[in-house]
């Protein structure tokens, strides 16, 4: 496994480090100029707006920032954590990215495996059959590359494509059960739980078709930003 980690990530970082490298620079100049027009933190722009009533931060080190977070409202209890902690039978977790690519309403595609199905985990996939996709070229390239390495590394997940989809549900008993000892914080935190999760218990993460229309201007992955990160922790977790 490391002859074959070495020959893939090796070629890998020679060719694309430098795509890699302009694409982070590139993303950081787009918030330097969005702070700079509003006078704030690019975490803060929504929040200004006064449209959320939600409020995450990706903390910068600067005043702005700083200044805004300690004074803005937080009198609800609610978030992933939170949601863990209570103890109701048959509760469901659900994540979704941020830049919502998934619309929300198809929410009931993910629950009804884990409430009617007997499912552990159901994960919204761009890859059956009867899924909708709307997405350019290159990004779909890109993730069938990642996605063909994966699977080389990764076998046991061999059921499972999608496994980047920011759109899965979770039963919230065995979810907590498999938080207490994750090792993996970063971009491929989806990969180890969908593993332990399936190693729980087998056959117990079904994939459900969605309809999903990529956000690229509002995407916080640029060009192959996260992909080799990820390759790298899978390798880690193979072993």
């Amino acid at each position: 496994m490391r002859i074959f980690a070495l020959l893939v990530f090796v070629p890998l970082q020679i060719v694309f480090l430098p795509l890699a490298i302009l694409g982070v620079l590139l993303q950081t100049y787009r918030q330097m100029i969005g702070s700079r027009r509003l006078g704030v933190s690019q975490t803060g722009i929504e929040v200004l707006g006064g449209r959320w009533t939600m409020h995450i931060f990706g903390m910068r080190e600067d005043e702005a920032t700083m200044g805004l977070a300690r004074v803005l409202p937080n009198f609800s209890g609610l978030g992933m954590w939170a949601a863990l902690q209570q103890q109701r039978e048959g509760h469901v977790v659900l994540m979704t990215d941020a830049d919502l690519s998934t619309n929300l309403g198809q929410c009931g595609l993910l629950v009804d495996p884990i409430l009617n199905g007997g499912a552990d985990a159901a994960i919204g996939s761009r890859r059956e059959p009867t899924s909708v996709v709307v997405k350019k070229g290159v990004r779909n390239t890109r993730g069938k590359l990642f996605i063909y390495l994966w699977k080389q590394i990764l076998p046991e997940l061999a059921g499972i494509v999608d496994t980047q989809c920011g759109f899965k549900a979770f039963r919230a008993g065995p979810l907590r059960e498999t938080l207490s000892d994750m090792i993996e914080m970063q971009f491929a935190f989806d990969i180890e739980l969908l593993i332990k999760t399936g190693l729980r218990r087998r056959d117990s993460i079904r994939k459900v078709a969605i309809a999903w229309i990529d956000s690229e201007a509002e995407s916080t992955t640029t060009d192959l930003q996260p992909y080799l990160p990820m390759l790298r922790k899978m390798v880690e977790m193979s072993r």
